[in-house]
């Protein structure tokens, strides 16, 4: 930011659509691996899927109280309630 002289809003809007672009990407590409790699692919695939999840809105990893530990709820202790 400081670098280029920009605010961070346009900062953050411009990672936005670095992640997005990405994320395009990698849902293009990943059906059409070998299928001897589509094991290495998928867990690549969800490692990434998980860190979005994790640090897109708020550190979860640090501050696991906030919306992870709703979203742990829901996945676990909700789905065998129901």
């Amino acid at each position: 930011m400081n670098a280029r002289g920009v605010t961070e809003q346009e900062t953050c809007l411009k990672l936005s659509k670095i992640i997005a672009d990405t994320w395009k990407d990698l849902n293009e590409e990943c059906p059409k691996s070998f299928s001897a790699l589509k094991h290495l692919n998928m867990i690549a695939m969800n490692y990434a899927r998980m860190s979005e999840i994790t640090y897109k809105h708020e550190d979860s990893y640090t501050n696991p109280s906030g919306k992870m530990k709703e979203n742990i709820s829901m996945l676990l202790v909700q789905s065998i309630q129901d």
